[in-house]
């Protein structure tokens, strides 16, 4: 109420706006809701320091849930400079998509990491066929890199190399949208330990390995690249 004791007027406009707003939301949290099996939307987000130095990954294999958000060629093997154009590409599809209010449907998959590789099923609740998406194993030997992308915490990226040669080099990487950034953190430190498995295995038949998984935290490597590129 007023000083004087009288209550003040309502501005019915003013408080419709706060809730259009909110009802609406940016076209990443749109995207965000995409994710309808993320149970822990409600949760307030930890700072990133403590949300990703504390999470380990002790076994293999590891299973997540995740949209797929497509593929793309690339030129290099290795090195997030390789995957930082082709997320961004992927995910403003979806944006231009939810901007444009069309109905935005990702296949929903398990995305199974373990020694072999990594094994993408078909989640059984998945309603959207793409024909981009194969699914079954990709050998860990056909993985050449994998990172949780700096900008969308959210997405997890690897490198496949479908033909490597003297004259030829075919490499594409593919992105998934996890349900939250801490999976999306697993899943890294899941192929990191999928290479460490295989690295030792190379080591005893005396073979030397090509292959590199980013563990540094997306905090972390924003500072490598800008922080303006960070949108979490």
């Amino acid at each position: 109420g007023s000083p004087d004791g009288t209550k003040s007027k309502s501005t019915p406009k003013k408080e419709s706006s706060v809730k259009d707003k909110k009802r609406g939301g940016s076209v990443f949290a749109r995207l965000k809701r995409l994710t309808k099996f993320d149970k822990t939307k409600n949760t307030p987000l930890p700072t990133p320091s403590s949300k990703f130095h504390t999470i380990r990954v002790d076994k293999l294999p590891q299973i997540f849930v995740a949209k797929y958000l497509g593929k793309k060629e690339v030129k290099g093997l290795f090195g997030l400079h390789h995957v930082r154009k082709p997320v961004d590409e992927l995910v403003r599809v979806v944006k231009d998509g939810l901007l444009a209010n069309e109905k935005v449907e990702l296949p929903l998959t398990y995305v199974v990491i373990s020694g072999r590789g990594i094994d993408v099923r078909e989640h059984k609740s998945n309603t959207v066929k793409d024909q981009t998406l194969t699914y079954g194993l990709i050998p860990i030997d056909f993985i050449s890199y994998g990172v949780q992308d700096l900008k969308y915490w959210k997405v997890f990226t690897f490198i496949v190399v479908n033909q490597l040669s003297s004259r030829t080099k075919e490499t594409e990487c593919h992105a998934y949208l996890c349900d939250s950034a801490a999976n999306c953190r697993r899943m890294a430190l899941s192929l990191g330990a999928s290479f460490s498995v295989y690295k030792q295995k190379l080591a005893t038949q005396g073979k030397a390995h090509n292959f590199q998984v980013e563990l540094r935290p997306p905090d972390e490597l924003a500072g490598e690249f800008g922080k303006d590129d960070c949108e979490a």
